[in-house]
């Protein structure tokens, strides 16, 4: 009967499960009920549904648990929601630099260089003269002082 499920299963550990499973449903249920006509075979099914049910489940809490990471993923952080002014924060840091560096305080000359200076060292020598990172601390404060996210 262990060789049956196995071969329909093709996994040893489960099918020793399902029949330990199976014996103890026959142990709890022929007492009461009576021994079915084909003991072999009342043994045989149980413990392949009792299989059957085993993989089902966890399939779904398989499947439940990465539908709950997604959730959890698109969970905004404890920080996030509304401000004390009224307005809605940015929970992600990134998209609150974005801002930061376009924000319309701030010269077309100082938004390309705090975006660039943002970026990784690489790209600061790409500006001509004093470099990207020169005042961009400044600029960014003066984005602040004017009502920007960062």
């Amino acid at each position: 009967m262990v060789a049956t499920l196995i071969r329909v299963l093709g996994d040893f550990d489960l099918a020793e499960e399902a029949m330990q499973d199976a014996f103890l449903k026959a142990l709890e249920r022929w007492p009461r009920d009576g021994v079915p006509d084909n003991p072999a075979a009342w043994i045989t099914t149980t413990a392949r549904n009792s299989a059957i049910d085993r993989v089902r489940r966890a399939q779904r809490l398989s499947e439940k648990t990465r539908i709950l990471a997604g959730l959890e993923a698109l969970r905004a952080p404890p920080d996030a929601g509304e401000a004390e002014d009224g307005g809605v924060t940015i929970p992600d840091d990134r998209l609150r630099l974005i801002f930061t560096c376009c924000h319309p305080a701030l010269s077309p000359e100082a938004q390309v260089a705090l975006t660039l200076r943002a970026r990784d060292s690489r790209d600061r020598a790409c500006i001509p003269g004093r470099g990207a990172g020169h005042g961009a601390a400044a600029r960014a404060g003066q984005a602040k002082d004017q009502g920007g996210p960062h």
